[in-house]
C-alpha cells in the first residue's frame, strides 16, 4: 500500500526585502512551490501599478533580471515557481518599466509555499 506524503501549505507574507523561507519549507522532502499571490506596494505615497516586483527564488528562465509579477495588479491566476534549492535566503527588489531600481515607501509581498 502506497501512502501519500503529506502536503503542507502556508502563507508567507513579507515586507522586507531580505528574507529566510521557513526552515520546513527548505527541508522538505516533497516537491517545493511556491506562488506568488500578490504585492501591494506604495511609491512616493500612491499605489502605483508600473512597478516590476524581482526575486532571488526564481531558479530557472532568469528573464527580465528574475522578474516575478507587476505590483498592485490584479491577476487571474498566480505565478508558481518549482524551489529545488536548499538556500533559505532570498531577496526582493523593484524595478520601474525600464528596469530602474525603485525604493518603495512600503510593500507586501503574498505568497504561498506548498511542500
Amino acid at each position: 500500500m502506497f501512502v501519500q506524503p503529506r502536503i503542507t501549505k502556508t502563507y508567507f507574507y513579507t515586507s522586507q526585502k531580505e528574507n529566510r523561507f521557513p526552515p520546513e519549507f527548505i527541508q522538505s522532502k516533497n516537491p517545493r512551490i511556491i506562488k506568488v499571490i500578490s504585492c501591494k506596494l506604495n511609491y512616493l505615497g500612491f499605489l502605483v501599478g508600473d512597478v516590476k516586483v524581482h526575486a532571488s527564488f526564481i531558479e530557472r528562465d532568469h528573464f527580465d533580471d528574475y522578474f516575478c509579477t507587476m505590483a498592485n495588479s490584479t491577476n487571474n491566476y498566480v505565478k508558481k515557481y518549482d524551489y529545488k534549492s536548499f538556500r533559505q535566503d532570498f531577496k526582493i527588489w523593484f524595478t520601474d518599466l525600464k528596469n530602474n531600481i525603485i525604493e518603495p515607501d512600503s510593500f507586501l509581498l503574498e505568497m504561498l509555499l506548498i511542500y
